[in-house]
């Protein structure tokens, strides 16, 4: 397969994947990321994290591990430079220096960023993981040679990151710019600061989970979306134990780990109306990939960072030997159901979300008026 036919279809299926799998992602400025040349990413959710940042950043030669192109499908999916890490290889090091030699003529040439994930895998818990200091040794080597190296922290936020329908953020943090002077330690620890100045931390899983129940209640006012909401909600415990209230209600139905209610009865009646519709019979149509994501997720409930990706590895695979053979034995009716399914798909987050709410409205509200003063005192302190 040819590079250009490799990346039309690797940017098929990334389009196919982020309309059907998010309800949005929301990309950074094109300006905010023009002048780096080194994108330091954060690492959330396993291989997903690419798909979202392929979408997202729209350019960028990534250097990713070496078991994710092990087969030629892998490779048209997950493109880039691939090195072997310490955990899979002892001799990771020795291995390396050919990738290591092609991110330096990335970084001399500066047509596209060299995109590098130094947490070396990923994890949904309270705290990043450690950065490995490898992309402060390249840049400094790169710099060091005549080239001009500009690194920028990158974070990846997720709101529901192991089910269909949730939103993703990704944040440009502050640049750092290296010089001949500057050594490899001073390097990591100005781009670890300016790193975490993005990458939100917590002390605990509670306390996570407190911060993430706290941003969604606030994010359905619309006075802020869902990061800026954690922005403003983390490190302030006192404002956190709010969200105790809503485990009044904890039989009620959850969204996202969060008990929520209306903001307008009207609203959430009309948009249940007019996608109720469209993401039922998609559902149902494409009933079988579903089940079949769902149990391979299952199989990894005990690594949360990998289930979207087990989903996906399963699920979509099952989705498109499902519609070859629907295009083989009614071509037409294949479009239109294929057609219908990605809006279905699409819309599932906003139908899953009013529905929760009613449904609590209708059989616990009781709650609401614990729900809005909740909302009301998250809100009060922004």
């Amino acid at each position: 397969m040819g590079d250009d036919v490799r990346k039309i279809v690797q940017k098929i299926i990334v389009w196919t994947y982020i309309t059907t799998y998010f309800r949005h992602v929301y990309r950074p400025q094109a300006q905010s990321v023009a002048s780096a040349n080194m994108l330091i990413l954060s690492h959330r959710n396993g291989a997903v994290d690419g798909f979202v940042y392929h979408y997202a950043l729209r350019k960028g030669i990534f250097l990713l591990a070496k078991q994710l192109q092990r087969n030629p499908f892998l490779k048209c999916i997950f493109p880039g430079i691939s090195v072997y890490r310490a955990k899979d290889r002892a001799d990771a090091s020795s291995s390396n220096g050919l990738a290591i030699r092609e991110c330096l003529e990335v970084l001399k040439k500066q047509d596209e960023p060299l995109c590098v994930f130094p947490e070396g895998t990923s994890a949904l818990g309270p705290q990043h993981l450690p950065l490995h200091n490898g992309y402060a040794k390249m840049a400094s080597l790169s710099t060091k040679s005549g080239g001009k190296t500009t690194l920028l922290p990158v974070a990846i936020v997720y709101d529901d990151p192991t089910h269909l329908g949730g939103s993703v953020w990704v944040v440009p943090g502050e640049e750092v710019v290296v010089t001949q002077e500057t050594d490899v330690d001073d390097i990591h620890k100005k781009t670890l600061e300016n790193f975490e100045k993005v990458v939100l931390s917590y002390p605990s899983e509670e306390s996570q989970l407190l911060a993430h129940q706290a941003a969604v209640i606030a994010s359905l006012s619309k006075k802020a979306n869902y990061y800026e909401s954690l922005r403003k909600i983390t490190g302030e415990e006192e404002r956190l134990a709010q969200v105790y209230h809503q485990r009044i209600n904890c039989n009620a139905f959850k969204y996202k780990q969060t008990v929520i209610y209306p903001q307008s009865l009207l609203v959430s009646l009309w948009t249940f109306i007019i996608t109720l519709p469209i993401v039922v019979p998609s559902l149902m149509i494409n009933i079988i990939p579903v089940v079949v994501g769902y149990l391979a997720g299952r199989t990894r409930r005990h690594d949360p960072n990998t289930i979207s990706l087990w989903r996906s590895l399963a699920g979509y695979p099952t989705a498109m030997l499902f519609y070859l053979i629907l295009v083989c034995l009614c071509p037409l009716e294949a479009v239109f159901i294929l057609l219908l399914s990605l809006w279905g798909f699409h819309l599932y987050g906003a139908f899953k979300k009013h529905l929760c709410a009613l449904l609590n409205f209708a059989f616990y509200r009781s709650g609401y008026a614990h729900f809005k003063e909740t909302q009301n005192a998250i809100l009060s302190r922004f």
